[in-house]
């Protein structure tokens, strides 16, 4: 499985139910880790999450029952943790636009680190396709076979495709098998899942040991670099913002509460 598309909402056509709260198709598709809706999940997976969200609900439901919902600590922690993610994300915001950086440094550091992106297994890039319909599959299969470039690329322009990079084992058995295994082929398709049908083209395979590409592993050495930017200056520029905000500490009261409590 490589995409979902989420149902309505209805109490009709729930996948679970704990009293009156219902688990809907699009509850369950959110409660998927975005990295599992490309590598794919199987009914083992899907079975352990349902499993899970019924029991916290169960559990949930009988904590209100005896208020714990109301818990000021609870509530005071809940606060914290919501102000830690929209400062978190304000910052890398705000270091992604005022800092940045150019192709040259992110390849400059690639190249220094080369030994760091050696590949762990066998691995393709892939275009991938992605209908709930087997006939506009079909026709998307029929043109992109064709050798008609021009009609290839009206049908990337068309169609819901992405380009992946994916690993040997790590998606669905049968597009694993159809990828690594017939090697000669480089299209394969329409092949049917639960939630439509598929068409891929394998672009470029890569033997294990190799070294991933540079674009490959573009976007992780970004934030991998945001994220060193961010701790090398949090400090100066949290002072920066002090110095355009009226903030005041009362040390007076802060002495008269430190004696209080010590």
């Amino acid at each position: 499985m490589f995409f979902y598309n989420c149902g309505k909402k209805s109490k009709e056509d729930y996948i679970a139910r704990v009293g009156d709260k219902y688990l809907t198709k699009s509850k369950l598709i959110k409660m998927i880790p975005e990295g599992k809706k490309i590598t794919g999940v199987d009914d083992s997976y899907l079975n352990s999450l349902i499993s899970n969200w019924v029991r916290d609900e169960i559990l949930f439901q009988k904590a209100k029952k005896s208020h714990f919902d109301k818990d000021e600590n609870i509530k005071y922690k809940t606060e914290q943790y919501f102000r830690k993610l929209v400062i978190n994300k304000y910052l890398s915001f705000y270091f992604q636009n005022e800092v940045g950086f150019s192709e040259k440094i992110l390849k400059e550091y690639y190249n220094n680190n080369k030994n760091n992106y050696l590949r762990n297994d066998k691995s393709a890039k892939v275009k991938h396709y992605f209908t709930k319909k087997y006939d506009l599959a079909k026709e998307i299969k029929n043109l992109i076979t064709s050798g008609n470039n021009e009609l290839k690329g009206k049908v990337d322009s068309s169609y819901t495709m992405d380009i992946q990079f994916i690993e040997s084992g790590n998606c669905i058995q049968e597009i694993d098998e159809l990828i690594f295994e017939n090697r000669p082929l480089t299209y394969y398709g329409p092949i049917v899942s639960d939630f439509g049908y598929h068409v891929i083209e394998v672009l470029e395979r890569y033997d294990k040991g190799s070294y991933k590409s540079f674009s490959e592993v573009r976007d992780d050495i970004y934030k991998k670099l945001i994220h060193s930017e961010i701790l090398e200056n949090y400090v100066t520029f949290v002072d920066s913002l002090k110095n355009d905000v009226d903030w005041h500490v009362n040390d007076k009261k802060l002495k008269q509460l430190s004696g209080e409590l010590w």
